[in-house]
């Protein structure tokens, strides 16, 4: 036991390929949280880009189901991947059936395995292990390997020859077009999963220069540009150093390290006013677009045009 967390190592094998060379996937780190949680992860490898957990506690699981306890990864941290699940209770002798999806040089692979959690309270950690196959090098980037059962029960007195032996090959056809289907499927959510993360931050680039390019339109319109800038909020009665003091609290409040190169001219014309001059539009354009995605309103404060800006 080890500041109340059990860790617990299994081994998942799959290929993935480096520059051509075989290259095997390296030791998936299970850590059941106490009282409840759980968090898996694998070390960082240059080359991936996605990492996806399904599991099902005490109940099988095929590849392609999403599981009762399923995370898509899109970034990693601290060297490693990680899926942490808060709410799942683990308990001594439970079983997690998982499976796992790796994107690695635009190539998903997934790889299954069996994770036997026993009871740790004497101190003693047991893991054990089970894989569907053996999995072989490949060192084709174009070879995608699949690992997984499959599972065929007849009732008692037949006999699966002839027909019946014909409609189970039938029924095993099927089932592995549908496994493939359900693998690409879940395949193509990890990537839109792994998509929308990279384009959340363009989006909200795009947004501030939209309104960069709307505010110069509208300002050319007017034929004047100001840079002023008001901030409403309540302030001490009596402020020294207003300069000092602006610069303190947008750098707290809007997260602008430079902050002192973008503001100057500060004025503190009335109590909860402080008119100030940025030293662009650019400068103005960001601020402003800073003060609504911060925790600048929720401190009281807001932060807008000035109403003499033209």
């Amino acid at each position: 036991k080890m500041g109340g967390n059990y860790w617990l190592f299994v081994a998942l094998w799959g290929i993935l390929v480096v520059h051509g060379e075989c290259f095997v996937t390296p030791k998936a780190h299970f850590e059941v949280l106490h009282p409840h949680g759980l968090r898996v992860s694998i070390p960082d490898v240059a080359g991936i880009r996605l990492f996806g957990f399904h599991g099902a506690l005490n109940e099988a699981i095929r590849v392609n189901q999403q599981g009762t306890i399923n995370g898509v990864v899109n970034e990693a941290k601290d060297s490693r991947w990680t899926f942490t699940d808060p709410r799942v209770i683990i308990k001594g002798d439970d079983v997690i059936n998982y499976w796992i999806y790796v994107q690695f040089n635009n190539l998903g692979y997934h790889m299954e395995g069996t994770q036997l959690v026993t009871d740790a309270s004497n101190g003693s950690i047991y893991s054990e292990s089970t894989s569907t196959a053996s999995p072989e090098c490949v060192c084709s980037p174009s070879v995608h390997n699949h690992y997984h059962y499959h599972y065929y029960n007849f009732p008692e007195g037949s006999n699966p020859s002839g027909n019946d032996s014909q409609e189970s090959s039938k029924d095993a056809a099927f089932e592995e077009k549908l496994s493939n289907l359900e693998h690409e499927l879940n395949r193509t959510r990890d990537v839109a999963s792994y998509v929308d993360a990279q384009v959340s931050p363009l989006e909200r680039e795009l947004r501030t220069l939209q309104e960069m390019v709307n505010y110069l339109i509208n300002s050319k319109k007017r034929s004047q540009i100001s840079r002023e800038l008001l901030l409403l909020g309540h302030f001490p009665s009596d402020i020294p150093f207003p300069m000092d003091f602006l610069e303190a609290l947008l750098r707290e409040k809007l997260s602008i390290d430079d902050i002192s190169a973008k503001i100057r001219n500060v004025r503190y014309p009335s109590e909860g006013e402080i008119v100030f001059e940025v030293s662009s539009v650019a400068d103005k354009v960001l601020l402003l677009q800073k003060a609504k995605e911060t925790k600048l309103i929720e401190a009281g404060y807001i932060l807008m045009n000035n109403p003499s800006d033209p």
